[in-house]
């Protein structure tokens, strides 16, 4: 990879660039206004079910400090803070806590987008993103090439592996089998090999237990995933540019697609083009261009992940996650998108469908990796589409 970068660990990036830039405008400019202000964030997606607040070893004067930080920082990256010096150390926070940042002409205009609501701010953040960090340009023009294929194992696949003593040269073989891209085995076993090594050492004490390999398993497993599509890039690096992808509605990844078991796959899911000065442009793929398009590749993949059940019934209850992933995966799109045309779908607002869907509580597991569905604000796990428009009687379904 030519270009170096350095992708800040700010995992909520939009969340994180919204709140910060509203608070600088609305006169809240102090370094220890940012820090403060990047637990409350924390806080809000807590509360909203899309993040976690963790236990802190600093004192509480000095919590979150590092990545209110960070977020300043990309805030002069992209040109909408104006540039300042930040503390560069624990040590420093308290000479800088009265420190005032001002944002530019165009932070100005990221706050009033932001205060505004909608799509527009988060598209101007991901053209100034996509500007700012060659590694996100990079994975988009992988993506546009096609998905990016991680091998993925569980902790009961390790304890299998360690039962039939595969070694590390059996999960290289493994491994590369499931990658779409030629790879070596050997550079996947290796891989493998430098992560467990860096992570418990050479001489162990104890046997590490099967979560904790499972975790070092599948960081070197995506790391050799990117590589093989040209992408070197730490584990730390791509889980925050696959969390940027999602908030920025321009790639989006799953555990789910039935074309690849046993992974974790990225995908495109929105349109680029190239801009006047060589940048790529990206445009969401939403409700009105795609919506049709997701809602007839939702009913495809419920009749096929049907057919390749063994079962009596002709429509069964179906995991909504593994419906939506493939889905998603086909007409590279989101999943957030599938969750709201599948709402369309169950409230009979897209009758040309010809199908009626009917969500239940279900009795499937809750999906590890990504959200459950949400109807109106009450999660359901499975689904069962039937043929018929919504409001026919049961009689004309079953002749339909």
């Amino acid at each position: 990879m030519s270009e170096r970068d350095t992708i800040p660990r700010l995992h909520r990036v939009v969340e994180h660039i919204r709140d910060q830039v509203v608070g600088i405008a609305d006169g809240k400019t102090t370094f220890e206004d940012a820090r403060l202000r990047y637990g409350e964030t924390q806080k809000r997606l807590e509360r909203q079910g899309r993040g976690r607040v963790t236990a802190s070893r600093v004192a509480e004067n000095e919590r979150n400090w590092s990545p209110a930080r960070d977020a300043l920082a990309e805030l002069m990256k992209i040109g909408a803070l104006k540039s300042s010096r930040l503390p560069s150390s624990r040590q420093f926070v308290d000479a800088y806590r009265n420190a005032a940042y001002e944002l530019t002409d165009e932070g100005c205009e990221l706050a009033e987008l932001a205060r505004a609501g909608g799509a527009e701010f988060i598209d101007r953040i991901a053209a100034q993103l996509i500007a700012a960090h060659p590694y996100l340009r990079r994975m988009l023009a992988a993506l546009e090439d096609g998905p990016i294929v991680c091998p993925f194992v569980t902790e009961g696949d390790i304890q299998r592996g360690r039962d039939e003593r595969y070694g590390v040269a059996g999960w290289g073989e493994w491994g590369a089998e499931r990658i779409t891209a030629d790879v070596d085995p050997e550079r996947v076993a290796r891989t493998i090999a430098e992560h467990v090594k860096r992570r418990f050492g050479s001489e162990r004490q104890e046997r590490p237990s099967n979560k904790a390999m499972s975790e070092v398993f599948n960081d070197a497993l995506t790391v050799v995933g990117f590589e093989a599509r040209g992408l070197t890039l730490d584990a730390n690096t791509i889980k925050t540019l696959m969390r940027w992808g999602g908030g920025l509605l321009i790639f989006d990844k799953s555990r789910y697609v039935p074309e690849h078991p046993d992974a974790n796959v990225v995908w495109l899911a929105c349109d680029t083009t190239t801009g006047p000065e060589g940048m790529a442009v990206t445009a969401r793929r939403g409700l009105a261009s795609h919506g049709d398009a997701v809602a007839r590749a939702l009913v495809r993949a419920y009749e096929q992940q049907s057919k390749a059940l063994d079962t009596m019934l002709a429509q069964p209850y179906l995991p909504v996650h593994e419906v939506r992933a493939q889905a998603a995966y086909e007409t590279n799109t989101m999943r957030a998108l599938g969750d709201l045309v599948l709402t369309r779908l169950i409230d009979g607002a897209m009758p040309g469908t010809g199908v009626t869907v009917i969500p239940y509580i279900g009795t499937s597991s809750l999906p590890k990796s990504e959200p459950a569905f949400r109807h109106h604000g009450r999660r359901r796990l499975e689904i069962q589409v039937l043929p018929g428009s919504p409001g026919s009687t049961a009689s004309e379904r079953s002749t339909t």
